[in-house]
């Protein structure tokens, strides 16, 4: 188990102690010898032993050299140096070159044992300490994936991680104060996970979580440049793995986020500046424009991310340009006036909004009756049948605009106006034309009151109830009621 080199000048030290070390211990099976310095070289070239004793002084090359020397070609040896002479000099060598023990002649039995015990256990020692290393990094490199999925979901979802940067940074061994993200998608890109990272890691320091929604997302540290980034990404197109990507600029550790959402933002566009790095993403309004008017199915995504980019006041003035925009470019004249006075109302409100999130409702709900209307000559009957119908059905009840507008999933504004134009009345107009309509088949039965009668078609005020029947029929309930009792 156990290879020992013994060098001397002296042939009878060397085989007195080769045979002590023969007879105690039996995992020591390779005893190697030699009288000079250049030979023992020559041996540990060829044996490379765990353990060296070696005499300081010898004809031609001295022990110290010969330990020098081996110590190159071999450094985890542990050496003990023997001599006659019980110099300081001597010591004071044998400790600058690291040796394990010094040793004066003549060496008793006992302290070769005892020295070699010592000298095994600390290789047992190494071996352990060696094989632990060896186990923990296999662990790690199993844990590891998932250490850096968790803390990047953490990061480019503004979640505040579960250790400090500093234990982060320990553990990835790289600095984690500052960098951008990379957003990598393709057919079945999960399938290429395993190459992509061992691709980045090779390149560069990274931190690659496990795929997210189809997506592989990796965090860059602020010291790789985004050429170098580049230039990994566009080397792997050329293995036939294809695949889009979005680069995020560099942000704080605790705004990655914002990088993450730019990043998804170039993928899902193909807006980014792809012939050099850029510090903005151009043209984004005119794409929500076109994404917009296209009905692109990954409209919601886009917005939600393109909220995060900026605050309150300026996404105030890139929303009102964008409803601006829209208004004006609908390829429809025939309801240009009716989409003017929705997208003024919508103006008015997206300047009352108080904080980001309301922005954000106000400008979907927007968004929402674009989609209806740049659909408008087929919907719109279907839209508007279907309020009728609601009305018919629930004209008794305390049914309002709002109702209406929600159980149609539009919003008020554009209802509003949509039904204005295509029934030529105002909601509760018309409302009350079908309530009223009712009341006068539920007037002829002498049974009822005129409480009843407006009870029934959803108007629990009588005098409110007479004033709008008197406005559409041109006479009161009572008189009508009179008038057909006579007849």
């Amino acid at each position: 188990m156990y290879k020992i080199l013994l060098i001397d000048d002296e042939y009878l030290f060397l085989e007195s102690l080769k045979m002590v070390i023969r007879k105690n211990f039996r995992d020591i099976d390779n005893i190697q010898t030699a009288v000079s310095g250049k030979e023992g070289i020559k041996i540990a070239i060829e044996q490379k032993p765990d353990i060296v004793f070696v005499d300081i002084q010898m004809p031609g090359i001295s022990g110290t050299e010969t330990i020098e020397k081996i110590k190159k070609i071999n450094p985890d040896a542990y050496f003990v140096i023997v001599t006659a002479y019980e110099y300081f000099e001597y010591a004071k060598e044998a400790i600058e070159l690291g040796v394990a023990q010094y040793l004066v002649k003549p060496v008793s039995k006992t302290k070769i044992i005892e020295t070699l015990l010592k000298i095994l256990e600390k290789i047992e020692e190494k071996k352990d300490f060696l094989v632990d290393s060896i186990e923990f990094e296999e662990k790690m490199m199993k844990i590891n994936p998932l250490i850096e999925s968790q803390y990047l979901v953490h990061k480019i979802n503004g979640v505040e991680t579960i250790n400090s940067i500093e234990f982060y940074e320990d553990i990835f061994g790289m600095n984690l104060s500052r960098g951008n993200i990379i957003c990598i998608n393709g057919k079945n890109i999960s399938d290429y996970f395993g190459m992509i990272r061992n691709y980045f890691k090779q390149r560069t320091d990274c931190i690659i979580a496990n795929p997210i929604d189809d997506k592989i997302v990796i965090f860059i540290p602020e010291t790789t440049d985004i050429l170098l980034q580049k230039k990994i990404l566009e080397d792997m197109k050329k293995n036939k793995i294809k695949f889009s990507y979005g680069i995020g600029r560099v942000y704080e550790n605790n705004y990655l986020h914002k990088s993450y959402s730019e990043s998804v933002l170039a993928l899902s566009s193909g807006i980014y500046d792809e012939s050099a790095y850029s510090r903005n993403i151009k043209n984004i309004e005119k794409v929500i424009v076109e994404k917009i008017i296209s009905k692109d199915k990954n409209l919601n995504t886009f917005i939600d991310n393109y909220f995060l980019m900026y605050d309150k006041e300026i996404l105030k003035t890139k929303v009102l340009k964008i409803v601006l925009i829209v208004s004006r470019i609908l390829p429809s004249s025939e309801y240009s006036d009716l989409l003017s006075s929705v997208a003024e109302e919508y103006i008015s409100s997206i300047f009352n909004t108080k904080s980001v999130n309301e922005l954000k409702i106000v400008f979907l709900s927007f968004i929402n009756d674009i989609t209806y209307f740049t659909d408008k000559e087929t919907n719109e009957n279907e839209i508007i049948k279907n309020v009728i119908n609601y009305i018919k059905e629930n004209f008794s009840k305390d049914i309002n605009l709002q109702d209406v507008a929600e159980v149609s999933n539009i919003s008020y504004h554009y209802l509003s106006k949509m039904f204005k134009n295509a029934t030529g009345k105002g909601f509760n107009e018309f409302l009350n034309e079908v309530r009223v309509k009712r009341a006068l088949q539920l007037l002829l039965n002498p049974e009822l009151s005129i409480k009843e009668v407006s009870m029934s078609v959803g108007i629990p005020d009588p005098n409110y109830f007479s004033k709008v029947f008197k406005k559409i029929s041109g006479v009161s309930p009572s008189e009508y009621k009179f008038t057909k009792r006579v007849r």
